[in-house]
């Protein structure tokens, strides 16, 4: 039987840590990371225009990375797509050249082409305001920009519960919200709509097994530097 020696080691401890997806949770069939820390969707987006008091803010776009891999390579198996439509966010008052502010407002995700979304959330206003989502306009409203933070609502598959229902953002209402988002875009064609970029962040809480492993890869990298030393000496 051959020695373990510290290369062997520190190789396999590498490739546990490595490994992907090690670290992540599968939801309709795509590896949501799942490492300690924030993580990033980014997309396009696109919505209507809205001008008076009461109008309501509805649109939609695609999520084409997550973590800066595209949607595609963290796929399990065949093609995988991301997307996600709003509805909900009415104007609290005439637009003034620069914001708008709205109420009410909800997100559903949804995943490879399936007409029933995986996640459905709430919107929420951001610590300090009244308002779930509060845009604002560049001169002659040529550039809309806006932040927002959502609640998961619902029964979520428990795998996708354990994803995006983590809590972690401070919200307006004393309470902690589950993800939050950055928008923007700018008029396309004839104005009627805006068109442009949007991000959302989830903050992951890893799983107990995944705590195991990350834990078990880190001792092995200890265990095979202390061996390393000690054979040199």
């Amino acid at each position: 039987m051959k020695n373990l020696t510290s290369k062997s080691l520190i190789v396999g401890a590498g490739m546990l840590l490595a490994a992907s997806p090690a670290f992540a949770t599968v939801v309709e069939n795509i590896n949501f990371p799942v490492t300690s820390g924030e993580h990033g969707l980014a997309g396009d987006f696109n919505e209507n225009v809205v001008t008076n008091k009461g109008d309501v803010l509805t649109g939609g776009g695609n999520i084409y990375s997550i973590d800066g891999h595209t949607v595609g390579s963290l796929c399990t198996s065949g093609t995988c797509t991301l997307s996600y439509k709003f509805g909900g966010y009415t104007l609290a008052a005439d637009v003034n050249g620069t914001n708008a502010n709205f109420n009410g407002g909800f997100v559903d995700f949804y995943a490879n082409g399936s007409s029933t979304p995986f996640l459905n959330t709430v919107a929420a206003p951001e610590p300090g305001s009244s308002y779930t989502l509060e845009g604002a306009l560049g001169a002659g409203g040529t550039q809309n920009t806006a932040i927002g933070l959502l609640n998961v609502v619902g029964t979520p598959s428990a795998a996708a519960s354990s994803v995006f229902d983590t809590n972690s953002y401070a919200n307006g209402l004393g309470g902690l919200s589950d993800l939050r988002f950055n928008i923007s875009a700018s008029p396309q064609g004839d104005g009627s709509t805006f068109f442009g970029s949007a991000d959302a962040h989830y903050t992951a809480v890893p799983e107990p097994s995944e705590l195991a492993m990350l834990g078990l890869g880190l001792v092995l990298v200890g265990f095979g530097a202390t061996y390393r030393r000690r054979n040199r000496g």
